[in-house]
C-alpha cells in the first residue's frame, strides 16, 4: 500500500514560480502573498488528508495544475470577484475552488457548502489558520441554502438539468453559475446564456461553463 504523503514535496518557492508562470501574460496577478497562502492551505490539506481522505491527488506538482490554477479558471473569464460580492461553492469537497479564490478576492464572501462534515471541519480550521475572513464554510446541501447570492461555483459535481434550477433559486438576477467542466463533458442544455470557455495551457485543458441568468 502505497503511504499518504503528509508534507509537500516540492518547495513553496516552486509553489510559487509554477502557478505564477501558469498565469503569466493573463490579466491574473498573483503575488507571493497569494502563493504563500496557497501553499500553507496545501500543507494543511495534506496533513489532514493523512487522517480524513480530503483529496486522492497529493503530487505536489500536480495540484498545482489539478487544483490551484484549475480553480482560478473563473478569474480569467468573469469580474464578479473584483467586487464586494457573495458566491456559494456548491459541493466544495477540500475546498477548491473556494479557497484559492478567496485568498485572491478577499472582498467577496465565500460560502463554501458541502454535506461531509469532515471537510467543512477541516476548512473551518484552514480557514481559521489562514486569517481568511471572507470565508464561510457550512455544512449542508445547497438545497438548504436561503438566501441569494451573487453567483454559484460547481467543480467535481454531477449538473443536471434538476440540480441547475435548484441553483437557478439561489442566484440573484444579473448573476451567474460557475460550472467546471471537464475536457469530455458539455454543459447541461438550457434555454439560458451559456459560455463555454476552454484553456489548452493547463494539460487537462481545463474548461468552465458560464451560465447568466
Amino acid at each position: 500500500m502505497k503511504k499518504q504523503k503528509t508534507a509537500p514535496d516540492v518547495s513553496c518557492e516552486t509553489f510559487s514560480e509554477t502557478l505564477r508562470k501558469i498565469f503569466s501574460g493573463t490579466k491574473v496577478k498573483i503575488n507571493e502573498e497569494h502563493t504563500s497562502k496557497m501553499y500553507r492551505f496545501w500543507e494543511l490539506l495534506l496533513k489532514w488528508n493523512s487522517v480524513h481522505n480530503l483529496t486522492s491527488v497529493t503530487d505536489t506538482r500536480r495540484a498545482v495544475f489539478t487544483h490551484f490554477a484549475d480553480s482560478l479558471l473563473p478569474l480569467l473569464v468573469t469580474d464578479i470577484f473584483n467586487k464586494t460580492s457573495r458566491v456559494i461553492d456548491f459541493g466544495t469537497g477540500g475546498g477548491f475552488p473556494g479557497i484559492p479564490l478567496a485568498i485572491m478576492a478577499p472582498e467577496t464572501d465565500f460560502l463554501l457548502v458541502d454535506k461531509m462534515h469532515k471537510k467543512i471541519s477541516f476548512l473551518h480550521f484552514a480557514s481559521v489558520e489562514l486569517s481568511l475572513n471572507n470565508v464561510f464554510p457550512i455544512h449542508s446541501d445547497i438545497t438548504s441554502i436561503e438566501e441569494k447570492c451573487d453567483s454559484v461555483l460547481s467543480r467535481a459535481v454531477n449538473i443536471d438539468g434538476a440540480v441547475l434550477k435548484i441553483i437557478q433559486t439561489k442566484i440573484k438576477k444579473g448573476g451567474c453559475f460557475i460550472s467546471f467542466l471537464s475536457d469530455s463533458q458539455e454543459p447541461v442544455k438550457t434555454d439560458m446564456e451559456c459560455l463555454v470557455h476552454k484553456f489548452d495551457f493547463l494539460p487537462s485543458s481545463g474548461k468552465i461553463a458560464v451560465y447568466h441568468f
